[in-house]
């Protein structure tokens, strides 16, 4: 159920109160009214089982009364206004056909004189006997009748009036969520038009900033050919360049690999087979790097059983995994890469010296742009890792890092074919 839905339900609600108040009230009215007329009888049916309850006061009128035999053969009148259409003959012929009933009261029409109410009550020598007009009798009802309207129409109205302040305060309120929502609706289309547009601009740069990049790589693998002939300081910046050219174009690499991460463009394309050569190759293009920060590379790859892989993803990865091993470790020290088969997934481990990554941020080093506090001065993106764990997912792997004494190990893993 949509929003506006709940708004109409709630505002029906609302408007029903007052009707509910309504008949709440009716209820309540009828229910104490009921239980008063009964209270008023069972009083007067007790009041004339005492002694003296003859002509005994309802309100500010006496009611007559009168002693009935108990065979009701003869009636004594104790009261001088008693009617004369209750004779000893109809008083015995209603308590034989009411029986203990009529000590309760009965209700009997009288044509023009309306309904008056007679009591037959039993006593030690005889029956007492009353008669009282209903609309006499129930007189003390009146102004609690009364009351109780005013109570009902007062309350019925504080409804109506309460409805009406909630359904101004909820119209207002509805007013205001509704433009909150358009505002949230505008700033949503805002965002998702900014997210395309940098997802756009980010993916047009890093396009083009391959082919500049090719033609300096080419550039350079020309020079390189005559480095020998260069002068010594001359060549050692050109080993520099080469270096920060490298880096440049996987910076390039990784910006547009998470502009088609984002926009979903980049799928796992797996094939089944070995991953060792796979493993060498993306080491020895990464050895020029480590030599140039005196790291000692170690590779140790041995055929595998198939394995379920993305080759671009794959080299992607390794990619990542040996760069950062060379930026965080200190000039001198040492990168290994190995491989093993575990159960039924093959291992890739790259494991490199430095300072160890804190426990508490193992698993937030995969996280988008996230990078260490306190540790080396390395320059980056904090896309490598991210990229790391989002393609070993998509190939149904797992990474994750695991502390040395000297350093970091970090362990790729790939099902089995």
């Amino acid at each position: 159920m949509n929003e506006r839905g709940r708004q109409a339900i709630l505002l029906v609600l609302l408007a029903a109160l007052p009707a509910i108040l309504l008949v709440l009230t009716f209820w309540a009215y009828h229910s104490l009214m009921e239980s008063m007329a009964s209270s008023l009888l069972r009083q007067r049916a007790m009041a004339l089982t005492k002694p003296g309850g003859e002509g005994v006061a309802s309100g500010a009128r006496s009611y007559p009364t009168a002693l009935l035999a108990t065979d009701g053969t003869r009636l004594l009148e104790t009261s001088p206004d008693w009617p004369a259409d209750f004779d000893a003959e109809r008083l015995y012929r209603l308590r034989q056909s009411y029986g203990p009933a009529a000590a309760e009261g009965i209700e009997l029409s009288m044509g023009a004189s309306g309904p008056v109410l007679v009591w037959v009550v039993p006593v030690e020598d005889g029956y007492r006997v009353a008669v009282q007009g209903k609309r006499a009798f129930f007189a003390r009802l009146e102004s609690m009748r009364v009351l109780i309207w005013t109570a009902g129409l007062l309350l019925t109205g504080g409804g109506f009036l309460l409805f009406v302040f909630l359904a101004r305060r909820l119209s207002e309120v509805f007013l205001e969520m509704e433009m909150k929502n358009q505002e949230l609706e505008r700033a949503n289309r805002h965002l998702e038009e900014l997210g395309t547009l940098k997802s756009t601009f980010l993916a047009l740069v890093s396009h083009e900033l391959r082919t500049p990049l090719a033609r300096l790589v080419g550039h350079a693998n020309l020079i390189r050919q005559q480095a020998a002939e260069l002068p010594e300081e001359i060549r050692k910046r050109f080993d520099e360049m080469t270096v920060e050219i490298e880096e440049l174009g996987r910076m390039t690499k990784n910006a547009l690999d998470l502009t088609r991460l984002q926009s979903e463009d980049l799928a796992a394309r797996l094939t089944l087979g070995q991953i060792d050569g796979l493993v060498r190759a993306v080491a020895e293009r990464v050895r020029p790097l480590a030599v140039s920060r005196r790291l000692t590379l170690e590779v140790e790859t041995a055929p595998t059983p198939p394995v379920n892989h993305d080759p671009y993803l794959l080299e992607r990865i390794l990619d990542n995994l040996l760069v950062n091993a060379t930026k965080y470790s200190p000039e001198g020290g040492r990168i290994a890469v190995s491989m093993l088969e575990d159960g039924d997934t093959v291992q890739i481990r790259v494991e490199n010296t430095g300072i160890p990554i804190p426990a508490a941020d193992r698993d937030r080093i995969f996280e988008k742009f996230f990078r260490l506090e306190g540790g080396p001065d390395v320059p980056g993106t904090g896309l490598g890792l991210y990229l790391v764990r989002q393609f070993i997912l998509m190939m149904n792997g797992r990474v994750w890092v695991e502390p040395l004494e000297d350093g970091n190990r970090f362990i790729v893993t790939l099902p089995l074919g």
